[in-house]
This record gives C-alpha cells, structure tokens and sequence, in this order.
C-alpha cells in the first residue's frame, strides 16, 4: 500500500512512521479495520469509504483504527445533523463567496517550522449585511475541506488564528450559544490571550503578516479567495451585492491597530470595548486531542471569553477547572 503515501515528502513519511505510527506495510490493514467498523453503523450515511478517504481519518487519529472510526462517523454525523450547512457547499455560493472576499479564511503562503498550512481570521471584517456567521463557518470548512486533500497537511496538520481586535458588541450580538456551539463542534480550539510571545512561541515571526506581530506584509485578505474563485472573484453577477461593494483592503487598513501588551480582563472604563482582544490559536494536528465530556467546559470558557461583560475581571484562573484549553471536536 505504499502507493497510498505518494506525494509524501521523504521526510514526511519518516514524520509519519514516527508520530503516526504509519507504514506501507500497517496502512491496509488499518484501513480494512475502519472498513469492517463501518457497518456496525448503519444509522451514518457513511458517503465515501475508499482508501484515500479513510486514510485522512486515520491519520487524524495517529493509525488508531477505532479512535478513527469514530471521528469518521462524527463527521458524517456533523454533516447529517447540519444538512442546510453543506447545501450548495462550494466557493461561488453567494454566502460563502463574500465571507472568503472578507479573509474568512485568510491563508499564508508559507507553512510553519513544523509543516502546517496557517490560517487566519480578523474578526472585526464581518460584515454582517452581506453574510452570516455561518456563511463564515461554512467558508472556512470548504477551505479545510480542499486543503485536507494534501496529504501533506494530513500528515502536518493546520493552525488557525483568530484575531477578536475590534470585535463589536452589535457583531458580538449575533453570535447566539447555539452558533458558538456549532462552530465548536466542527473546529478545534487552542487559546491565547493578547500576548503575542506565547503565539510566537509556536508560530515563527518570519511567515506571520505585520497584524500578529510578524515579519511579513500586512494581510491581503482576497489572497485565498482568489485562488479559490478564480475568474468568479469579481463576479458579482447574481446582483445580491453589486459590483465594486467589496472593500478589498489589507488588514492593517480595514482594522484600528491595537496594543499588543497583555491584558487579561475587560476595561473598567471602556465598556464598549469590553469583548477584549483575544488571539485563538486552533491547531488542526495529531497534538491536541480531547475526549467529547471537555466539549461542554470548552463551550463555556468560549462564551466567558468572547462575551465577557462590563468590569468583569476575567482571566485564566476563572475558567472552569476541567476545562479544556486545547480541544473540542477535531474536523478533518
């Protein structure tokens, strides 16, 4: 089965048989197992089960053909339960167009020190008369979805940051629970607070834009959205929008700089700007794992940090003690 690892980097494959516990000689045989699991689930529209498709799990789940099995019928799950989320799932759907014009998802052309596709977000850009927060979800899973298909990146895995800079309480407004909730269950969630060392701790300087401290340009934030639209990226010809309404700026244009110095709590004195600039770091590798009891703590610590209230003192130590800084439910 080693025609099942082409495309890997010699080094990758090495990676791989390290950290993954992946062989030519293993792979079939994993696969087989998730295969011969699958029919003990006659309740998942199990859509695709070749090989290939397995594999991705597989790798998700460091060869384990169990632990596998059950991230692939949480997939399907996801998408059965969410059925109105993957109708029309494809870049020139006019929801989803106009949330990759925005950068949702922003994507660096660089990989980081170990191999990862970067992917960021700058919150304060939704533009919430054009699409919703699910048109950003749903963006953002389409990207995964293609870039998933490198087996690179299977094996490497994906970071994506947020940054909630400017972030408005008439935006914060439409994020109801259930929305968080949703976008919980399909990503995974790693936190930082407005300190940008600890994310450069993990992410050299050198491939980040200007915005998060880095060495490169500012953000373009159509970047991605070209490459996925092609031609389709200036048209505008369904007339929901009109021609020439994208605001195409940089990041550094489109958003107030802030200070980078750390502040864990909301402003006594600046209740406007209570939803505090946070820089969630979510890493799509076999490094963070969680179990599905966490999903509820990670939820809250969600909550608490995005709609933090006026002289709430919120910092790290009042998360709930189980919580989970690290996980939720992986989307592969």
């Amino acid at each position: 089965m080693a025609h099942l690892q082409v495309g890997l980097r010699p080094e990758t494959v090495e990676k791989a048989r390290l950290e993954l516990s992946e062989s030519p000689e293993t792979i079939h045989q994993a696969i087989q197992e998730v295969r011969d699991l699958i029919i003990t689930r006659p309740d998942v529209g199990f859509l695709r089960t070749d090989d290939v498709f397995i594999l991705r799990f597989l790798r998700a789940r460091k060869s384990q053909p169990a632990a596998a099995f059950r991230l692939l019928a949480q997939y399907f799950d996801f998408r059965q339960q969410n059925l109105e989320m993957f109708k029309n799932f494809k870049a020139t759907d006019h929801g989803i167009k106009q949330a990759l014009r925005d950068g949702f998802p922003g994507v660096l052309s660089q990989l980081d020190h170990h191999g990862r596709k970067v992917l960021v977000l700058f919150a304060a850009n939704w533009d919430q008369s054009r699409y919703t927060f699910v048109d950003i979800l749903r963006a953002i899973l389409l990207s995964l979805e293609m870039m998933i298909e490198d087996p690179e990146l299977q094996v490497n895995g994906f970071v994506l940051i947020i940054d909630w800079s400017n972030f408005s309480f008439k935006q914060a407004s439409r994020l109801s629970p259930s929305m968080l909730r949703l976008a919980i269950e399909g990503l995974q969630i790693f936190l930082h607070g407005n300190n940008l060392t600890s994310l450069h701790q993990l992410i050299q300087p050198e491939i980040l834009p200007s915005e998060f401290g880095g060495l490169e340009p500012p953000y373009d934030m159509g970047t991605w959205a070209r490459t996925l639209l092609g031609p389709d990226y200036d048209d505008d010809t369904d007339g929901r929008y009109g021609g020439g309404f994208f605001d195409g700026r940089r990041a550094s244009e489109r958003l107030v700089p802030t200070s980078t110095t750390p502040n864990d709590s909301c402003s006594s004195d600046s209740p406007r700007n209570c939803v505090r600039r946070l820089v969630l770091l979510r890493v799509f590798s076999n490094h963070f794992k969680c179990s599905d009891e966490n999903l509820d703590n990670v939820f809250e610590f969600e909550t608490k940090s995005l709609l933090c209230k006026h002289n709430d003192k919120l910092s790290c130590k009042d998360l709930p003690k189980k919580s989970s800084r690290t996980c939720a439910h992986s989307y592969k």
